[in-house]
């Protein structure tokens, strides 16, 4: 049992015990939750050759029995999580499964606030730099200890769960509210691959109106050293949404994200933690890093229980020689080929990718979402696989999610 889980069970008894000699005054309420998501997964041509065998499907299954509860003015959860992939490839099958503790944790209330102790969520601003990414069979928490104010919080925190048992990361930062917007700023250490990591990452995020338009400003930072090199890196984004009517919208976005490395030093923005499927593109093959990204999309609600999404994506790279990041921050391969030029002879249109996704919620409960990607490789890609043999990707879901 981590340290952070530990230290949430021990404050919840000390808490009981302070109260145990006033049975008048303690109340114990217990409130079950329920979550189970079962996704099926398509996808072709992912390395966008038809000489790679790499055609796959997947069935995801996730599992989430848990209790609420509250003790006076204490509350807290504890979920355990069960998840399961069965995967079908070209030259076999496979499964893969996680059992784990997902949500453990107390909150005490201090002020105008509260601190969390325990095995937590961190969801803090645009969910850019720091968010579970639940769309993973496995989603990201933490164990530590947590204070939420009105004007911000601030945190320190080891990796719970994140689908990588060998990973360990420590985080320890603050998110700070004012009329410039939010302010983010935290600490990351890890050991990755043999390499210490010190990371830090800086995040201002603002949004507001102008006439009819919402707009929201994001400019990221990054400063720190990675093995034996320097970390000198940065990202920015910018949104404008124009709601037409009650029920259709559209959103422009612009983004970019440094990347490249010489000897001495890597200009890779990394984004470990933050989220991608939501901001990217569905396929999941872009992140945020080395990135120069244009995308529009259109949402449109039928009705209070039917909403569909139209995205349009392209993606070119910041720098020629740094390569295709994906969102695990890793290089894009095709079969076993990686997809990085250090010549930088390639170019950098890497590709467009279009979206389209329905969600229907039925029995109050019940969400059923299919979605279709298709991604086209541009000159970038073309230049890897052969421009005769280059082939589109595609990617489909269809997933249900009942909670109670």
């Amino acid at each position: 049992m981590t340290f952070g889980i530990g230290f949430a069970i021990a404050a919840f008894a000390n808490s009981l015990a302070i109260k145990a000699d006033d049975a008048a005054s303690s109340k114990l309420t217990l409130t079950p939750t329920f979550d189970d998501r079962e996704r099926f997964e398509r996808r072709t041509n992912k390395g966008f050759s038809d000489a790679v065998a790499d055609n796959r499907s997947d069935l995801f299954s996730r599992i989430r029995p848990g209790v609420k509860f509250k003790v006076n003015n204490l509350t807290g959860q504890v979920v355990y999580q069960y998840s399961h992939d069965l995967g079908w490839f070209h030259n076999g099958n496979n499964s893969t499964e996680n059992s784990d503790l997902l949500l453990a944790n107390v909150n005490i209330p201090e002020g105008d606030g509260k601190i969390t102790v325990g095995r937590q969520r961190l969801n803090i601003g645009s969910l850019r730099m720091l968010e579970e990414s639940n769309w993973n069979n496995i989603s990201t928490t933490w164990d530590g200890v947590r204070f939420q104010g009105p004007e911000g919080d601030i945190f320190a925190a080891s990796l719970g769960t994140n689908g990588k048992e060998d990973r360990e990361a420590r985080l320890t930062g603050f998110d700070v509210d004012s009329r410039y917007g939010k302010t983010l700023a935290f600490f990351q250490h890890e050991n990755l691959a043999g390499s210490r990591l010190d990371l830090y990452s800086f995040d201002q995020y603002l949004t507001g109106k102008v006439g009819g338009l919402g707009f929201s400003i994001e400019g990221m930072a990054q400063l720190g050293t990675w093995g034996a090199k320097d970390v000198q890196a940065f990202a920015s984004s910018v949104k404008v949404t124009r709601n037409f009517s009650s029920k259709f919208s559209a959103t422009v976005e612009g983004d970019i994200a440094s990347g490249g490395s010489n000897a001495h030093r890597t200009n890779q923005f990394t984004n470990f933690f933050g989220g991608h499927h939501a901001f990217d593109g569905a396929s999941d093959n872009q992140g945020l890093s080395n990135v120069k990204e244009v995308n529009l999309v259109l949402n449109y609600q039928t009705s209070k229980t039917l909403k569909s999404s139209l995205g349009w994506y392209n993606f070119s790279l910041y720098d020629p020689t740094g390569g295709w990041i994906n969102k695990n921050d890793t290089v894009n391969k095709s079969g076993s080929t990686s997809l990085i030029d250090a010549t930088g002879g390639k170019g950098s249109s890497v590709g467009q990718e279009v979206d389209f996704d329905t969600s229907w919620t039925f029995r109050k409960h019940s969400t059923l979402t299919v979605g279709v990607a298709d991604f086209i490789p541009g000159n970038y890609l073309k230049a890897f696989t052969g421009s005769g043999a280059s082939k589109q990707s595609y990617w489909f879901f269809a997933q249900m999610v009942v909670k109670l």
